[in-house]
């Protein structure tokens, strides 16, 4: 099964989740996007990891993500990334994903 994601749609695109069949992304909607896509599509302005996360850790401090994190040890990585997230991580592309998804959002706000 594919990891994926919760976030919030920026701009409309369309998203294929089993690479056969392709269906919209809406913009101010959230939605759930496959976890190799999280990077792509959030470089380019399309979503932006979800506020809110399973486990309803919406006013928990943010995640303290050190300035090295690329040079951390994959098992760190991938703790950082549950810790963000609130979702099993299972492997580093993933990880460094998420992370680098929320390093984006921070810069958002």
């Amino acid at each position: 099964m594919l990891e994926m994601v919760d976030v919030e749609v920026l701009r409309n695109v369309p998203v294929s989740d089993d690479g056969i069949k392709i269906r919209q992304l809406v913009a101010g909607t959230p939605d759930r996007v496959r976890l190799d896509l999280l990077k792509g599509l959030t470089d380019e302005g399309y979503v932006k990891l979800a506020g809110a996360t399973a486990g309803g850790k919406e006013d928990a401090p943010p995640v303290d993500i050190p300035a090295d994190w690329h040079s951390l040890h994959h098992a760190t990585k991938k703790k950082l990334a549950r810790e963000i997230s609130g979702d099993e991580v299972d492997n580093t592309d993933a990880a460094e994903a998420i992370i680098e998804a929320e390093l984006a959002r921070r810069v958002e706000i």
